[in-house]
């Protein structure tokens, strides 16, 4: 059996696309970077614009603080 490193799927109009790495974590999402610890935990995300997010996670693995960093252009996502 073979394990699938990456999967790119791309449908018609601008920005529709989804790529996977091997462990089965989404990491391209249209204008997003989803980034995963080594545990497969979502840990934040890098729009295309710049801004970054950033969550972090107590003992108990839960979403304690969400950090948004605006891009070069100063404007924050509406999330």
């Amino acid at each position: 059996m073979w394990k699938q490193l990456s999967y790119t799927f791309t449908a018609t109009g601008p920005g529709a696309s989804l790529v996977y790495d091997a462990r089965g974590n989404t990491t391209r999402l249209a204008d997003q970077t989803l980034a995963h610890d080594i545990s497969d935990r979502y840990t934040g995300t890098v729009l295309d614009a710049g801004t970054i997010i950033e969550y972090l996670r107590d003992a108990a693995d839960r979403v304690v603080q969400r950090t948004v960093k605006a891009g070069p252009t100063g404007i924050r996502p509406r999330r």
